[in-house]
C-alpha cells in the first residue's frame, strides 16, 4: 500500500474543487510553487489578492480568470519582483 504524502492529499484537479477563497498555502499547493513564490505572487500589482489585516485571501474565480489571462506569459521572479516577459 502506497504512503500518501500530505502534498499528495492537497492536489486538486479541477477549480471546482476549490473553497471560494483559498489562503497562500493553498495557493502554493494549486500551482505547484513554493510557499515563498506563493507569497511574491501576491505582490504582484494585478493579482487577485484580499488583504484583511495579515490574512491574505485569493478568490477561487478571480485566480483561474488571472491565470488564464496570463497563459502564454513567462513570470520570472527575482528579488520579489514580477517582469512578464
Amino acid at each position: 500500500m502506497e504512503n500518501n504524502t500530505s502534498q499528495e492529499k492537497e492536489r486538486v484537479y479541477s477549480f471546482d474543487e476549490l473553497p471560494v477563497v483559498i489562503n497562500v498555502r493553498e495557493l502554493a499547493a494549486v500551482l505547484g510553487i513554493s510557499k515563498s513564490a506563493a507569497y511574491t505572487l501576491t505582490h504582484i500589482k494585478d493579482f487577485p489578492v484580499i488583504r484583511f489585516g495579515k490574512r491574505i485571501v485569493i478568490p477561487r474565480d478571480r485566480l483561474k480568470a488571472w491565470l488564464d489571462a496570463h497563459v502564454g506569459s513567462e513570470c520570472v521572479f527575482d528579488l520579489g519582483l514580477y517582469y512578464p516577459e
